[in-house]
């Protein structure tokens, strides 16, 4: 009798340990950060302003406007912070823990060339980072049973060509290439799962206790993926210049594996190590941009761009092999953005240009959405940076941003994960170095 009754009540148990969703990969990950001098204003008129060769990133049509060869590369690196306070009512079972600094440095680096075809054509090629996340904040927090890890890494390789349209229009196309690779982690508490269905006694005979006796799950899968960006610019006088810009959606269909780690002996059938597949889509961005010399020293840039998150609805990780608990089934429900920018470069002398920007990017979580595994929200970015001209043909240029995320509400309730009640204070400090030259 008492085997039949477990028989029964186990898969109900299990049931309540779902796998962690992947929603930090399905979610605000994409990345603007792929040039020093832009992030030194904010990257504002991203679209309209084609001062070296990585507008093929911003907007391909703006090499037109680059006389000879050019070829620029440098890397960003972020300090991010990202700190959970736990707050209202206490977990499900066991002690509340605090999550101290869930992300690490990261580096984001980039290269472009720009070369001249005859009839006024450019030809270009760029290596960019276009999505990314990482948190990490690890096995010990109050969270775990929700995430210890999220991770997406991508990686960009963009041909691209673009031609006059006309005596003061221009237009670009340019292909992507995505290697994508991402990875999720998040630990079981087995003790809880062995009470469900057993007395304490047997489940304290086999040493397992809840919040105590933890398992590990982590699910990594890459993918190979294409998509495409095009633009247009337009000088309306010698001062005004407007650009505009469509980067196309990127689906990622991600294959890789699921293993289960630190599983008692009593469950090791119900969760068997399994090949996965998910499909994970970095989704379209319009960005419309202009710029105004009000006279040789000074520029005003402004940015418009949306965002359709809207596609991040369900995101569903299937198993070849699935636990009892079967494919993981996340419903993000998040909603479309913009973000908006406004930047000015003054012409400080022949050989240095000082730049600053303001942006401000809306929250594209819905309420009751936001995870541990991305906790995204509305963010505020300060940015300073110099363009040094260090010969005719030679300059670099160093960027710095201040990105300061919007307290983030988190409220989630699983009798398996137990509850995570509180909010994250994010913040990030990026500083850039770009090398430029033209030949």
């Amino acid at each position: 009798m008492k085997d039949s009754m477990v028989s029964f009540t186990k898969p109900l148990a299990l049931a309540a340990l779902a796998l962690a969703p992947l929603t930090g990969l399905a979610g605000g990950y994409a990345l603007i950060e792929v040039d020093a001098g832009g992030l030194g204003q904010a990257y504002a008129g991203s679209a309209a302003a084609a001062t070296d060769a990585s507008t093929i990133a911003h907007n391909p049509a703006g090499m037109t406007t680059l006389q000879g060869r050019h070829f620029s590369g440098g890397a960003i690196v972020g300090f991010p912070r990202v700190r959970f306070e736990t707050g209202g009512r206490p977990p499900v079972v066991g002690p509340e823990l605090h999550g101290g600094n869930a992300a690490s440095p990261v580096g984001v680096p980039s290269l472009y060339y720009v070369d001249h075809l005859a009839h006024g054509a450019r030809f270009g090629v760029a290596l960019t980072v276009p999505a990314g996340a990482r948190l990490e904040p690890g096995t010990g927090w109050t969270g775990r049973y929700y995430a210890t890890e999220s991770r997406i890494e991508a990686i960009n390789v963009s041909p691209a060509i673009a031609l006059p349209l006309g005596p003061h229009t221009s237009g670009g196309l340019a292909l992507d290439l995505h290697y994508v690779r991402a990875r999720m982690a998040k630990a079981i508490d087995f003790g809880t799962a062995c009470r469900a269905f057993l007395a304490e006694g047997p489940c304290a005979s086999r040493a397992l206790f809840p919040r105590r006796s933890d398992g590990l799950v982590a699910a990594e899968g890459s993918d190979v993926a294409l998509g495409y960006h095009l633009g247009i610019q337009h000088a309306v006088s010698e001062a005004t210049r407007v650009g505009a810009q469509f980067r196309s959606k990127v689906t990622y269909r991600l294959s890789g594996d699921a293993r289960f780690s630190g599983v008692p002996a009593m469950f090791t059938t119900d969760f068997p190590s399994s090949r996965i597949r998910a499909d994970l889509t970095l989704p379209e961005v319009l960005t419309f941009s202009a710029t105004h010399a009000f006279s040789s020293k000074l520029t005003l840039m402004a940015d418009a761009a949306w965002t359709r998150w809207s596609r991040m609805d369900i995101f569903t990780i299937h198993f070849d092999r699935p636990p009892l608990t079967g494919p993981d089934v996340t419903v993000d429900n998040w909603k479309d953005t913009w973000r908006f920018a406004l930047g000015f470069n003054h012409r400080l002398a022949d050989h240095v240009l000082l730049r600053a920007g303001v942006a401000y990017d809306q929250d594209p979580i819905r309420p009751g959405r936001r995870t541990p595994a991305l906790p995204d929200a509305a963010r505020r970015t300060l940015s300073l940076g110099i363009n040094y001209r260090l010969a005719p043909l030679r300059s670099v240029d160093i960027g710095y941003a201040h990105v300061t995320l919007q307290t983030a509400s988190v409220d989630l309730q699983s009798p398996g994960q137990g509850s995570l009640i509180g909010h994250y204070r994010s913040r990030m400090d990026l500083l850039g170095v770009q090398y430029n030259l033209a030949f």
